[in-house]
């Protein structure tokens, strides 16, 4: 497909879309540097000032991010009509990971689980190794909420299930919920034994049996 660039030339559609995604990474990059260097140039403001402008700074790196989820999360699209290299994607890929905040783990997590299965072939298995090394790290490190460790989790299953879901609900939000009372629910019978013999009776034992079955029920 033809199209006319910014300059009235044809060019393919494929190579209008390349161009501009590049372009929107570049700009986006460049201008999230520009922001980092701001906050180095608070020396001098008063301690009122200072927290306007790191305010000021936060909102336009939230908003940066928020853009640049957004053209990944396109990109994805793209990939899937065949109309980008796998490159690309896999420097989306490694943006995101590289980046490790939730928000970034979350989107990688949707990307992946979107068209993982398209970018894990015999040449690209090196890669994505790397990337699932770090994935497992992240998981034991334990440093990111639990919603986000059952993502990732969700993620290595899917991969070493060759890509065929087990089940439903993969990043459905209840099943994610679900795992996580399980888990506190587990703790809780790991800390609290006797509570739970006692529940087993019929009921708690003593007042402080009684409270920490309270505990359990809140």
């Amino acid at each position: 497909i033809k199209v006319a660039d910014a300059e009235g030339k044809d060019v393919s559609l494929r190579n209008l879309l390349l161009n501009r995604c590049q372009k929107e990474f570049e700009t986006q990059n460049e201008y999230e540097q520009a922001l980092l260097e701001k906050q180095k140039q608070f020396k001098g403001l008063s301690a009122k000032e200072r927290q306007i402008r790191k305010e000021e700074i936060d909102e336009a790196l939230a908003k940066n991010k928020r853009r640049m989820l957004g053209n990944i999360k396109f990109l994805g699209e793209l990939f899937k009509l065949k109309l980008l290299t796998e490159n690309i994607v896999h420097d989306c890929v490694l943006k995101l990971l590289r980046a490790g905040d939730e928000e970034s783990l979350e989107s990688m997590c949707k990307l992946l689980f979107t068209i993982g299965e398209d970018l894990d072939s015999d040449k690209a298995k090196p890669r994505m190794d790397q990337y699932f090394d770090q994935i497992n790290r992240i998981i034991i490190a334990e440093k990111v909420s639990s919603r986000v460790i059952f993502m990732l989790r969700d993620v290595v299953e899917l991969r070493q299930n060759e890509w065929v879901a087990r089940r439903e609900g993969h990043y459905n939000p209840k099943t994610i919920e679900a795992q996580i009372e399980k888990m506190q629910e587990q703790r809780l019978a790991v800390q609290f034994p006797v509570m739970n013999k006692k529940q087993k009776q019929g009921g708690p034992g003593n007042i402080m049996e009684q409270a920490l079955w309270k505990m359990q029920k809140i």
